[in-house]
């Protein structure tokens, strides 16, 4: 797979540089202005549905049914997602035969591997970056309604040269967890996706080999 389409595969998860976060409350909490920040617990499995568009599926909306597991005790991060196989139909994703796939990031590398009917695949990642542990108070833009649900709004820039480019997140003003988040336009070949949380659990551990990289992945 070429390393660009790999980091189409990459790059719409993407929110921030990774972060180690410290040892602290997780939730909304306000500003002496009370404006809201939101803070993930240290570990979390997040159960998700969206869709991503880009090159690899021609531009069309592919839909998904993802798991992240995050760890920022260890700034650790795995996101497995299976795709709807009619959503991807025509495109090279499904000529390529995949039908789910698995993004392992650590601090300062990833992996991307798939299984089709000809075996299992691993590369690295272009980037090991993952999800910032929070949005602070600066980034929150209002209250907005998302699918119906009342959500606090918070809007967060990459650095440069994409500083114009924004994620939208939403936390749910009652319950005080993630809704969804909207990823834009960032490159040519890649359209955006969104991603909306069904389940979101805090966990107190995950087992000790769980974010271990499969033995099918390159080790150089």
């Amino acid at each position: 797979m070429s390393s660009k389409l790999l980091s189409v595969l990459t790059v719409f998860i993407i929110v921030s540089v990774a972060y180690t976060r410290p040892n602290q409350k997780h939730g909304i909490f306000f500003d002496e202005d009370n404006n809201p920040s939101y803070v993930f617990p240290t570990r979390y499995i997040a159960g998700t549905i969206g869709w991503v568009s880009d090159e690899l599926v021609n531009h069309q909306k592919a839909y998904i049914l993802g798991w992240i597991y995050t760890d920022y005790s260890i700034n650790t991060q795995l996101i497995e997602e299976v795709f709807n196989k009619n959503t991807t139909y025509g495109s090279e994703f499904y000529n390529l035969g995949i039908r789910s796939d698995s993004h392992l990031f650590y601090p300062d590398i990833g992996y991307y591997y798939y299984s089709n009917y000809t075996g299992s695949y691993c590369e690295k990642s272009p980037s090991g970056l993952f999800g910032q542990y929070q949005f602070d108070s600066s980034t929150y833009i209002g209250i907005a309604i998302k699918d119906g649900i009342s959500c606090y709004q918070f809007s967060s820039c990459f650095p440069p040269p994409l500083a114009k480019t924004c994620i939208d997140f939403y936390v749910s003003t009652a319950t005080e967890r993630p809704v969804s988040m909207v990823v834009p336009n960032i490159l040519k070949y890649f359209d955006g996706s969104v991603v909306n949380y069904i389940t979101f659990e805090e966990v107190e551990s995950f087992e000790e080999d769980f974010f271990d990289v499969p033995p099918f992945c390159p080790t150089q």
